[in-house]
């Protein structure tokens, strides 16, 4: 990459200060389905992933100095938006300020949201002084006794990009494979809900997410549609953050992504956030951004239907 690549800059992130145990579940419900999520962030009565975005973006313009004013491109990625039809982007940037003549995109439908938005910050052109601002935010909801919604959280992340910022990508992949029914919400419905086929859902997440592995460097469009025979993996990543629908699926995915619990591990919210949504990988890498011994991260979003993105971004 050249320093003419766009790179992020600054990070803000936010979540509900409100808690909720997995103890507490258990107690509710007589069991936990929800697997590793020991608790979840619950949004308040007044909070929704609007709120939640705009705080993140608050956050990440605070710490970089920038005025909202300076934002070209506004990229906002969420599977709950508070209102089925209406472009968020735009109520979002009227709460933040930024100019009217910035292009506003969102980016739904699935959890890979929040990296179809993050590659439009890194793709976006920018005039002088301009920023993109990359921002994920979500709340998801299920059937309140199943995993799903055992596992739903709350929380929301924004990264100021600019041209030639400091964390850039060093190599990009995507990767399509026709499976529906893994995770999708009906019309009209706040609930998440699935087929509920154990081996048809982890096949989906690890094949998928393999073949943006496999398609790193190929660029950032739908390369394949075929997958591999064997994921190479990747190596020199000192973290991995994974898409994270509860607390073990990414580490179903560490043979298929080329690394070990431990990266994925190091920068994992899901334990204490629950599941995030499209936030869920983003969140990992404003981790990875934060602690100093990671050099390397690997950033891995997954979508129903499905679809992945990986990044490997110099961090």
């Amino acid at each position: 990459m050249t320093e003419d690549e766009n790179g992020v800059r600054a990070v803000g992130a936010y979540a509900p200060r409100h808690r909720l145990p997995a103890s507490e579940v258990e107690a509710a419900w007589g069991s936990v389905q929800a697997s590793g999520v020991g608790r979840k962030a619950v949004p308040g009565a007044d909070e929704d992933a609007l709120t939640m975005a705009a705080a993140a973006a608050t956050n990440a313009l605070h710490a970089d100095g920038t005025d909202a004013s300076a934002v070209g491109v506004l990229a906002v990625a969420t599977t709950t938006p508070p209102l089925e039809e209406e472009d968020l982007s735009v109520r979002l940037g009227s709460m933040l300020g930024t100019p009217e003549s910035a292009r506003h995109e969102v980016y739904g439908a699935s959890t890979r949201a929040g990296t179809r938005a993050l590659a439009a910050g890194f793709d976006a052109s920018l005039g002088d002084g301009e920023v993109a601002l990359v921002v994920a935010a979500d709340c998801p909801k299920g059937e309140p006794s199943g995993e799903r919604d055992q596992a739903a959280g709350a929380g929301s992340v924004a990264f100021v990009v600019v041209d030639g910022g400091p964390a850039v990508p060093l190599a990009r992949g995507s990767f399509v494979r026709p499976t529906p029914g893994t995770r999708f919400r009906e019309r009209g419905s706040e609930r998440v809900t699935g087929l509920g086929v154990t081996s048809y859902d982890r096949a989906a997440f690890t094949e998928t997410l393999a073949g943006a592995v496999a398609n790193l460097g190929a660029g950032s469009g739908e390369d394949a549609h075929e997958a591999p025979d064997a994921a190479e993996g990747v190596g020199g990543v000192d973290a991995a953050a994974v898409q994270a629908p509860d607390g073990a699926m990414p580490y179903r995915a560490t043979d298929a992504l080329g690394v070990d619990t431990d990266a994925i591990q190091r920068v994992a919210t899901v334990h204490d956030l629950g599941d995030t949504g499209a936030a869920s990988p983003l969140l990992g890498l404003a981790k990875a951004l934060a602690d100093p011994d990671v050099e390397r991260a690997l950033v891995a979003g997954y979508g129903s239907g499905a679809g992945a993105d990986a990044f490997v971004v110099d961090v």
